[in-house]
């Protein structure tokens, strides 16, 4: 990997919790029944940077589809679409203002 950067660029904030319940809810000599769930909460978001501007991931460093913002998660998809779009002050052109994402 030839484009490989190794620079540290700010702090990163990262928490999240893990669960597993598991249960025996049938236990006989010839059948049992084991129920299991479980989940994970997790979370991680660039806290702080030398360069408050798009930081270049590893997945997009040329088009700037996945990228490192101050205040969003890790390798953010910026992406989007616009949702919804309208003239809606009449006035004949659809303005920055008036395209919701």
């Amino acid at each position: 990997m030839t484009n490989l950067v190794t620079k540290n660029y700010g702090r990163v904030r990262n928490w999240g919790y893990e669960g597993l319940v598991n249960a025996r809810l049938v236990d006989t000599k010839t059948v049992s029944f084991d129920l299991t769930l479980n989940g994970a909460i997790m979370d991680n978001q660039l806290a702080a940077a030398n360069d408050t501007g798009f930081i270049p991931g590893p997945y997009g460093a040329g088009d700037y589809l996945f990228v490192n913002k101050v205040g969003y998660p890790l390798i953010s998809d910026f992406d989007y679409l616009p949702l919804k779009w309208g003239d809606w002050n009449h006035d004949g052109i659809i303005e920055e203002n008036e395209i919701l994402v």
